[in-house]
């Protein structure tokens, strides 16, 4: 159950939500114009089991899957990131078909230096 504080970010995100779109078409960039391998700043928009969304100027969110958060196991995407946070985001692929974004919060150095990233 949710806390009445709780229940009103849910409100006031869900509100951000329908005017996303209209906002979005009139600056956003293409998904064809991004490029993987590319380091840019987002904000985080919400929170999921799986991951977080980020907006990263395109004219849809992209995702970091939990899996690529940080180097070590993450159990809770809240535990890295919140709704509202600035974060560094390299995109790791694009596919304009599915309208998709791929990101990731694990730098190239990073994954360079660990190998592997579990273990």
């Amino acid at each position: 159950m949710l806390s009445p504080a709780q229940e009103e970010e849910k409100k006031r995100l869900a509100e951000e939500r329908k005017r996303q779109p209209k906002e979005r078409k009139r600056s956003a960039k293409k998904l064809a114009d991004l490029k993987p391998g590319t380091r840019v700043k987002g904000k985080v928009r919400r929170l999921q089991p799986y991951g977080a969304f980020v907006d990263v100027g395109a004219e849809k969110d992209g995702l970091v899957h939990i899996s690529k958060m940080a180097p070590v196991r993450v159990n809770d995407p809240g535990e890295i990131v919140q709704p509202g946070d600035t974060v560094a985001v390299w995109i790791e692929s694009v596919d304009p078909a599915a309208s998709k974004i791929s990101l990731t919060m694990i730098g190239p150095e990073e994954n360079e230096k660990s190998g592997s990233r579990r273990g």
